[in-house]
């Protein structure tokens, strides 16, 4: 569950804020410097400031928390599968690339060995 409110907390350029506090925000327990402290950071994160209002919109807050932890998982099986792609296309890159080194490389010593049998004859 940690993990879950920390990728949220980290959204923001600012420092993350603490997990209990986002929650107790959500559930609108806050004391009220501490809502404008909360309300302060997310102005100046919109990508958090829109995960928390969709959190908002959860209709039962005592599902909040399975509610990040199954965003938290998709959002690492998401990502995850990303990764894999891009690792893939890269081997893919390498992989002919070298392919077209080799053979330019052997293209080059044919030409080089015509060139040669032609003048030594």
């Amino acid at each position: 569950m940690n993990k879950a409110i920390n990728i949220l907390s980290t959204l923001s350029t600012n420092e993350p804020l603490d997990e209990q506090l986002l929650l107790d925000y959500l559930d609108n327990k806050l004391t009220p410097a501490q809502t404008r402290m909360v309300e302060e950071w997310l102005a100046n994160s919109p990508l958090a400031s829109e995960a928390i209002e969709g959190l908002m919109n959860v209709p039962d807050k005592g599902q909040l928390k399975t509610v990040v932890k199954d965003l938290n998982h998709s959002l690492q099986n998401n990502l995850r599968k990303k990764h894999k792609r891009v690792n893939k296309t890269y081997r893919k890159t390498v992989y002919w690339f070298i392919i077209s080194l080799i053979i330019t490389l052997l293209l080059c010593i044919i030409g080089f060995i015509i060139v040669r049998m032609l003048y030594v004859k």
